[in-house]
């Protein structure tokens, strides 16, 4: 009877270190998939102003869902220097949007020109 008590004990400690073991493996993995995601759009230059952009979405952008016109700051981003009203440009941020008026696409890292 004390060996089947004793067996019973080792096998629920067993389980327990199992579940713990599962546990702490799951959470690492979930904090991976978590990190943010660079975001890209494809606008048009509408205006130009001392450090910041006016621009406009390509039809089809995901970014239309919340605005057609939106204000990127270009101060200490990576940038063509010969950029002009009427360019394309790809815009590559941090996926937030400020809903302000113009809407503001936040977290701007680098625009580049699309030939």
């Amino acid at each position: 009877m004390k060996n089947q008590t004793r067996n019973a004990r080792r096998g629920l400690a067993c389980l327990a270190m199992s579940s713990l073991l599962f546990a702490a493996c799951s959470n690492s993995s979930a904090k991976d998939t978590s990190i943010e995601s660079e975001a890209s759009v494809i606008a048009t230059i509408t205006e130009i102003q001392d450090s910041t952009f006016l621009v406009e979405p390509i039809e089809g952008s995901e970014e239309l869902k919340s605005s057609d016109v939106f204000s990127v700051s270009h101060v200490d981003v990576e940038m063509p220097a010969d950029l002009e009203v009427g360019d394309q440009v790809e815009i590559f941020y941090n996926g937030q949007i400020q809903e302000t008026a113009p809407a503001t696409l936040d977290g701007v890292e680098r625009i580049e020109a699309v030939k």
